[in-house]
């Protein structure tokens, strides 16, 4: 998971989660600070994908 490029690390406010299949990228106390376009890649032997969104917090 990246946020403007910058890759992101688990923190006490970011969790970074796996089940099975399922990957997910929970904000626990979301900030305007935080706003910014969130990518997400993934690579196996068949290719690549990635997929990004905008995320806005007032």
């Amino acid at each position: 998971w990246y946020c403007e490029g910058k890759e992101l690390e688990n923190s006490p406010d970011i969790q970074i989660m796996q089940d099975g299949n399922v990957h997910s990228l929970v904000i626990s106390e979301a900030f305007q600070e935080d706003t910014g376009r969130y990518s997400c890649f993934a690579s196996n032997i068949h290719g690549t994908d990635s997929t990004s969104a905008e995320i806005y917090i007032e």
